[in-house]
């Protein structure tokens, strides 16, 4: 009798305990297992769009960081592995993706280029292979001639410009490697510098090597050039943010003496209005702002008087051009002239014409070629007097 007193108490006992705990709900089995839409972790940044993202990516860029980890909206699309590359000019990124929290771990390889440059200086330079000191040392040399040689930062940056045209051949490159190892020299300042072969990456690399080593704020860009993908640089000169791309500028002018003729400095520190349809890009690849409109202080330029410093002169009608072009041969003796007519096109033959007026009073047999190339509305003429 007793025990039957005590079981009746204790259940009681048990269902006042129930009655004044909370309850808990039952889950569905379904959504017991189903995964997060959008998973926040403490260990690292959440973002929503890829412009946030971007914005992380290239803080961390800066920072030499060469493992990157966060999380992105898994209602996103996939970012590849190439991508990272293109919104960070990056030389190579492998990524680790999951698709049900939306995680994305990055392994970095930064360009020969920012790494020599890197080293430099910090003056530590044991974390370079045997290849990059060579390329180091190169580029020690360029870059202390071009100083020597150079009174102000935009001389500088021409002589750098120059050099590049002058000792590196484009070519073509794979850049379809899945594995570091596989990468060509090509595609770097090393190929460039020590082979003196390179494609628009390796141009890029190199005058982003030798630029900042001389001290100038210099970065790099991809987008397309056509329908082709390119990359070229950037360069900042008193605030503003101008494209220089050296590939293009190194492009070969065909016909009698084109040996002679390295560059055409169509995409020397040019703005967007000099650009036209040639270089086009993505938004989001520009996270350094181009600027609209060209500076005459760094675009086809040359300053006033018998100093010729610059490289090249704008002109807004095709009489003052020819006009300058004359003189500069019949009174400074300078065979080789670049010129651009802003707003205008025209051939070859309207200047030579022009010029023909001038060295009919010039008591010297005088030949001379002309290069002439329309592009964005301008006209770009290189003109090279062969007797004079």
């Amino acid at each position: 009798m007793e025990r039957r007193k005590y079981i009746r108490s204790l259940a009681a006992l048990i269902l006042v305990l129930a009655l004044l705990l909370p309850s808990a709900a039952v889950l569905p089995a379904s959504a017991a297992l189903a995964a997060p839409l959008y998973q926040q972790s403490t260990d690292a940044p959440s973002f929503t769009s890829v412009e946030e993202m971007q914005d992380y990516l290239l803080q961390c860029v800066d920072q030499r960081m060469q493992t990157v980890t966060f999380y992105m909206d898994p209602s996103l699309d996939k970012i590849s592995a190439g991508e990272f590359c293109r919104l960070a000019s990056l030389f190579f990124c492998s990524s680790n993706y999951s698709a049900s929290t939306g995680r994305y771990e990055l392994q970095i390889t930064y360009y020969p280029g920012t790494r020599i440059a890197d080293a430099y200086a910090s003056g530590d330079l044991s974390g370079l292979t045997a290849e990059e000191r060579q390329t180091l040392e190169k580029a020690q040399q360029v870059v202390q001639q071009a100083v020597s040689e150079s009174k102000t930062n935009l001389i500088l940056e021409l002589k750098l410009h120059d050099w590049i045209c002058a000792n590196v051949s484009y070519t073509t490159a794979d850049t379809d490697f899945t594995q570091l190892s596989d990468a060509p020299r090509a595609l770097t300042a090393v190929g460039a510098l020590l082979d003196g072969q390179a494609n628009c990456q390796g141009y890029s690399d190199a005058f982003y090597l030798l630029g900042t080593m001389a001290g100038l704020h210099v970065d790099r860009m991809s987008g397309f050039a056509g329908e082709d993908r390119h990359m070229w640089n950037t360069i900042e000169l008193d605030g503003r943010w101008l494209v220089v791309d050296v590939t293009g500028d190194d492009a070969p002018v065909s016909g009698d003496f084109a040996n002679q003729v390295y560059v055409n400095y169509r995409y020397f520190n040019a703005g967007r209005d000099m650009i036209g349809d040639t270089l086009t890009w993505p938004e989001l690849y520009e996270y350094r702002p181009i600027e609209q409109a060209s500076n005459h202080t760094y675009y086809y330029y040359t300053p006033q008087g018998n100093s010729f410093d610059g490289f090249g002169a704008a002109f807004w009608d095709l009489d003052s051009m020819a006009d300058f072009i004359y003189r500069r041969m019949r009174d400074d003796k300078q065979a080789l002239t670049y010129t651009l007519a802003v707003g205008q096109t025209f051939d070859w033959d309207a200047l030579s014409a022009e010029i023909k007026e001038r060295a009919a009073d010039y008591n010297r047999r005088t030949t001379w070629y002309i290069w002439v190339i329309n592009m964005a509305g301008n006209t770009y003429c290189i003109t090279l007097f062969t007797e004079f």
